[in-house]
């Protein structure tokens, strides 16, 4: 079980969320956050997007994890996510997404200490997100014309439907050696965003999450479950099939 957590998103003026383009990346980043809990858990279609065959060399977050992780793995919350750009032709989507996971808590019945804790305590989402898809130009996109935009009154929180198709993700080389140690603040245009999301958590609105220095601040919660990580409602929400 993944848990209750949502998704809120926000873009860069003149980014419609609704497009095929943002359709296709939200529905990446938030099926690669469910991909831990194995196949019963990703979008319809999760499977056939990872282009990749062989984990033993490379990885693509898209595909289900083969050892689910186990129900004390799960979350309450959101994950707040924006996009900073996105291009498209007609076989391929690049974009630069940020993402933060801080506003989530543990959802952890089986070990009550932590329940409602936070998943992180140090700014999470700092590196932002280079996302590629590929389509064969031989190929049509069914929903290239569909409705995206859930009618009022109506939506889900997740696709009932292949949102992929057929748009893939090519696969990307595991690193053989350990990266350097240290945060990975990397990317300027995330870091100012993470640090504004931040104040839309209530457990850590308020609190500067860098040093003077650029490292990372360690965070201290003011409230726990709920309270402190409210499962907002989901935006966008996916339309009806």
């Amino acid at each position: 079980m993944a848990g209750t957590f949502t998704f809120m998103w926000s873009a860069e003026d003149g980014i419609d969320l609704h497009s095929r383009a943002a359709e296709v990346i939200r529905a990446q980043v938030e099926s690669c956050a469910l991909s831990l809990y194995g196949a019963d858990a990703v979008y319809p279609g999760a499977e056939e997007a990872a282009l990749d065959a062989d984990i033993r060399s490379s990885a693509n977050c898209v595909r289900p994890y083969h050892r689910p992780l186990r129900s004390g793995y799960a979350f309450q919350g959101t994950i707040h996510a924006h996009v900073v750009s996105v291009e498209s032709t007609d076989t391929s989507i690049s974009a630069h997404v940020c993402e933060t996971r801080t506003g989530r808590a543990r959802l952890d019945p089986d070990n009550p200490h932590l329940y409602g804790t936070p998943e992180s305590d140090v700014l999470d989402g700092t590196a932002g997100i280079r996302i590629v898809a590929q389509k064969p130009a031989d190929v049509a996109d069914t929903r290239a014309g569909a409705v995206r935009i859930a009618q009022p009154g109506t939506g889900n929180p997740e696709p009932r439907y292949n949102v992929f198709h057929p748009w893939v993700f090519p696969p990307f080389l595991l690193p053989t050696t350990k990266p350097p140690a240290g945060n990975l603040t990397s990317d300027p245009i995330c870091e100012s965003w993470a640090a504004q999301a931040l104040n839309r958590v209530p457990a850590f609105a308020g609190q500067n999450p860098f040093h003077p220095d650029g490292r990372l601040r360690f965070l201290t919660p003011r409230a726990l479950g709920p309270e402190g990580f409210p499962t907002l409602p989901q935006y966008p929400l996916w339309p009806e099939p």
